[in-house]
C-alpha cells in the first residue's frame, strides 16, 4: 500500500516538461508576467475579497442552514459536504497565492505542494458541477423510499452519494490536469449532465404534487397514511426551496463550464497573456462562487430574515384583526384536519 501511495505521489513530483506546463491554467507565474505586473496585482486584489467574502457567506449559510433547519437533514449532509470542501479549496487557494507572489521560495511548479493545491481546487470546481446532480439523486430516493425515508432517515444514502461525487471529481480533475481527458467534451458533458438534472428536477416536483393528491397506499392504518403524507409535504416543500435557488446555482456555475474550451488555446498565445487569463479566471471563479452562494443563500426565507428583515422579507405587523384572522383560520385549519383523519378512520377517504 505504502509503494502504491508513493508512486501515486511521484506522478506529481518528478519533474519533466509536461509536468512544468500543466499547471499554467490554475498557477500564474510572475516572472513571466514583464509589464502587466500591475494588472495582475489589482486582480489578485479583487480575487482575495471575492474569496473572503464567499468564504464568509457560505460559512455563515452552513450554521443557519443547520441552526434553523431550512432542508432535511440528508440534504444538508450533502450541501454541507460540497460547500464545507470549497471552504478547504479556498483555503488552498490562499496559500497558492503565497506561492505565486514568491512570498516562500520553491524549486519549481512540480514541487509539492503547488501540484496538490491545484489537484484540490479542480476537484472542489467538479464537485460544484455536480452538486445538483447530487441532490437530484437524493430527492429520487426520497421519493422511492417515501414509505420509510423519513422514519429511518438513511443517513448512509447522502453519504454514499457525497462520496461518489466526490471521487468522480477528483478523477476528473486528476485526468484533466494529466491531459488524459479533452475539456472540449468534459465542458459539453457536463453542460449535458446539469441541464437533465434540472429537467429531472422539476418533473420529480410535477409527480411529488401528484403523489399528493392520490389514495395513501391502500394503507389500513391511520397513523402509517398520515406519515406518509407529511413526508410527501416534505419532499415538495424542501424541492420548492432548491428550486429557485438551485436553478440561480447552476447557471452561475455552467458560466465557468466555457473556460474549459479554452484551456486548448492559452498555450497559443503570448506567455504573459497566459498569466494574466489565468489570474483573471481565478477572479472569475471567486467572483461566481460568491454571487452564486449570495443567491441560493437569500432564496431562503429564514436566511433573509436574519440579515436583512426590513427590506425582502413579507414582515406582517400585528394588529387586533390579523391575530382574530389568524385565530380563525387556525381553527377552521383544525376543523378540517379532524374531519379528514375521521374519513380515514372510516375508510371513506384515501
Amino acid at each position: 500500500l505504502s509503494m502504491i501511495v508513493r508512486s501515486f505521489i511521484d506522478l506529481f513530483n518528478v519533474p519533466t516538461p509536461w509536468n512544468e506546463t500543466l499547471w499554467i491554467p490554475m498557477m500564474v507565474k510572475v516572472e513571466y508576467l514583464g509589464e502587466m505586473l500591475t494588472i495582475y496585482h489589482v486582480i489578485l486584489g479583487l480575487e482575495i475579497l471575492f474569496s473572503a467574502s464567499s468564504f464568509s457567506s457560505i460559512m455563515t449559510s452552513l450554521l443557519l442552514g443547520w441552526k434553523n433547519k431550512m432542508l432535511h437533514p440528508n440534504l444538508m449532509i450533502i450541501v454541507s459536504a460540497v460547500n464545507g470542501f470549497y471552504l478547504f479549496s479556498l483555503l488552498a487557494r490562499f496559500l497558492q497565492m503565497v506561492y505565486e507572489s514568491r512570498s516562500i521560495v520553491f524549486e519549481g511548479f512540480y514541487t509539492f505542494p503547488i501540484p496538490w493545491l491545484v489537484l484540490i481546487r479542480c476537484t472542489a470546481y467538479f464537485n460544484l458541477l455536480l452538486f445538483f446532480t447530487a441532490v437530484l439523486i437524493e430527492r429520487v430516493f426520497a421519493t422511492l423510499l417515501i414509505i420509510d425515508y423519513e422514519k429511518y432517515t438513511r443517513i448512509h444514502i447522502s453519504i454514499s452519494i457525497s462520496s461518489l461525487s466526490f471521487s468522480i471529481s477528483f478523477a476528473v480533475a486528476f485526468l484533466l490536469i494529466f491531459k488524459q481527458l479533452n475539456p472540449i467534451l468534459l465542458a459539453l458533458f457536463l453542460l449535458f449532465i446539469n441541464v437533465i438534472s434540472v429537467v429531472l428536477f422539476f418533473l420529480l416536483l410535477r409527480y411529488n404534487k401528484r403523489l399528493k393528491t392520490t389514495k395513501c397506499f391502500s394503507s389500513p392504518s391511520l397513523t402509517y397514511c398520515l406519515s406518509i403524507r407529511a413526508q410527501v409535504k416534505e419532499n415538495i416543500r424542501t424541492m420548492n426551496l432548491l428550486r429557485i435557488g438551485g436553478l440561480v446555482l447552476v447557471s452561475a456555475i455552467l458560466l465557468l463550464v466555457p473556460s474549459l474550451l479554452l484551456i486548448p488555446y492559452l498555450f497559443e498565445y503570448d506567455i504573459s497573456m497566459i498569466q494574466i487569463s489565468t489570474a483573471s479566471f481565478n477572479a472569475l471563479a471567486s467572483f461566481v462562487a460568491l454571487s452564486a452562494s449570495l443567491t441560493f443563500s437569500l432564496s431562503f426565507e429564514q436566511y433573509r430574515r436574519n440579515f436583512i428583515p426590513h427590506c425582502c422579507t413579507n414582515k406582517i405587523y400585528t394588529t387586533e384583526w390579523t391575530r382574530t384572522w389568524n385565530r380563525e383560520r387556525a381553527e377552521r385549519e383544525t376543523r378540517r384536519h379532524f374531519e379528514e383523519i375521521y374519513k380515514i378512520w372510516n375508510g371513506d377517504a384515501p
